[in-house]
This record gives C-alpha cells, sequence and structure tokens, in this order.
C-alpha cells in the first residue's frame, strides 16, 4: 500500500510516491519467504508496478518466490517501443506459480493515464500483445464486459464475476476450470 492522493491533478505526484513503497516491499517480501511463506501478490494500477518491480528485484534467477502474481488493470506501459509491462512481466512470472492479468478496454483511469504518458498504452486495457514475453505462462482475464465503477477501473471490486475468479485464482484453479461450463 501506498499513500495516493487519489485526485487527478496529482497523478504526477502520486506516480513517484509510489516507488517509497518497492524497498519496504522487498523487506516484507524477505521477511515472509525466510519463514517459508510463498504469499499472494496482489497489484492494482500503479501498484502492479511496485509489485513487479519487488518480485524482480528478489529473483534474479527463477525461483518460488510467491504462489499468485495477480496483476489488475497494470498501469503499467505496453507500447511497441516502450513495453516495461512486458519485460517485467517477463521476469516476475518465473517468480511466481502463476500469474493472472485482469484488463478492459473501458477502464477510463487507464485511458486517462496513456493520455498522461503521451498516448502510450497501459498495459490493463489491451495486454495481450504484450503477453508474448511470458511464454504462455499467464492467465489473462479480459474484464471489458464485466460489470463494476462508472469509472471501470475498480471492477476487480464491484463485479462479481471479477471476485469469483480472484476466489479461484487464489484457490488455485486453472483458467480453463475457471472459464468451464460449471
Amino acid at each position: 500500500n501506498w499513500s495516493s492522493e487519489g485526485r487527478f491533478n496529482r497523478y504526477a505526484a502520486d506516480i513517484e510516491r509510489s516507488s517509497y513503497a518497492v524497498p519496504l516491499l522487498i523487506d516484507l517480501l524477505r521477511a515472509l519467504n525466510a519463514a517459508g511463506l510463498k504469499p499472494d501478490l496482489l497489484g492494482h494500477s500503479m501498484g502492479a508496478r511496485l509489485v513487479l518491480t519487488a518480485v524482480t528485484a528478489l529473483c534474479p534467477e527463477p525461483a518460488p518466490l510467491a504462489a499468485e502474481l495477480i496483476l489488475v488493470a497494470p498501469d503499467v506501459s505496453s507500447g511497441a517501443g516502450n513495453d516495461d509491462f512486458g519485460q517485467m512481466l517477463t521476469r516476475g512470472v518465473r517468480c511466481a506459480r502463476r500469474a493472472t492479468v485482469y484488463a478492459s478496454d473501458n477502464d477510463l483511469a487507464l485511458m486517462t493515464s496513456a493520455s498522461f504518458h503521451g498516448g502510450v498504452p497501459r498495459a490493463g486495457q489491451t495486454p495481450v500483445e504484450n503477453l508474448r514475453y511470458a511464454g504462455g505462462q499467464v492467465d489473462l482475464v479480459d474484464a471489458t464486459l464485466g460489470p463494476g465503477d462508472p469509472s471501470g477501473h475498480a471492477y476487480f471490486v464491484f463485479a462479481y464475476e471479477a471476485l469469483t475468479d480472484l476466489m479461484w485464482v487464489l484457490g488455485g484453479a486453472s483458467l480453463a476450470r475457471r472459464a468451464g461450463p460449471d
């Protein structure tokens, strides 16, 4: 967690402040792993960069650092020639049992972020192209048609379908089982 001001006109300050949480998350992950625990990690929006930064800093070689790596509406660049998400995900996915990315084309906050970043798309909008780096080790969930909040950015909290899927992810269910007819 980090201290966002939660205001549109303070977005740049939020980006800068979010990096302050990375060393704290690294320390927490070290302590949990020293105790033999492999936590589930969920990063939402800018928090996805924090999680990926911490995981990749601690895991230069493939190793079990986390159980589930869940990235919801990642506010990380994913454009051609500016693909931080793909690069970070490639390294980070090796350090978890599984990674799941939730994305929505209807996410107004990420549309605004893309505009703020000079038109560079954000991974939480349409990350399909970026998953080529992960070698198929990532479950992609398209939440575009799911109900949620008016901004389309907090669907994982407000949509029953997203919450149910998260429950199954945390329970270890495969994407095929979660998407099946049952």
